[in-house]
């Protein structure tokens, strides 16, 4: 699923944000397109995988599912592999964020983007839909939202 999800995420990422002329023109699924702001090198997954990688990898580890212990999984996650996928505000934000608690401390829960849900996937695996709930209940916080 994770495989998956990054070889979808990296094509993808060609078109975030592009105009309807420009994802016409190069949404041929023949290939990965450079997004024209170039940000992230060709065929690289986003943001969206890697924060699903950490969410992933909090799962395995049998640590409890607390906001912070989330917030530690994308700080840790991400500096291990500071990608350029991010929104540059984001980016910023998590290359001065050393650790879970700094995270939640500083962290803006005002967006409206998709991200929590882009990144949410391996939460699926948990096979009782009140725990899928009560998890992403948990996230919400650490993901920057309310």
């Amino acid at each position: 699923m994770l495989l998956n999800m990054a070889i979808a995420d990296a094509y993808g990422a060609g078109f975030e944000f592009q105009s309807y002329e420009r994802i016409k023109k190069y949404n041929t699924a023949q290939g990965y397109v450079n997004h024209s702001d170039s940000r992230l090198p060709l065929g690289h997954y986003t943001d969206d995988t890697q924060m699903a990688l950490a969410l992933a990898e909090l799962m395995l580890s049998g640590k409890d599912w607390t906001p912070e212990n989330i917030a530690q999984a994308f700080v840790d996650t991400f500096h291990r592999d500071p990608r350029k996928g991010y929104a540059r505000g984001f980016y910023n934000f998590l290359q001065k964020t050393k650790s879970g608690a700094d995270f939640l401390k500083h962290i803006k829960p005002d967006s409206e983007k998709s991200g929590a849900a882009m990144r949410s996937a391996p939460l699926g695996l948990f096979s009782d839909i009140q725990e899928v709930i009560e998890r992403c209940e948990t996230g919400r916080g650490a993901a920057g939202v309310e």
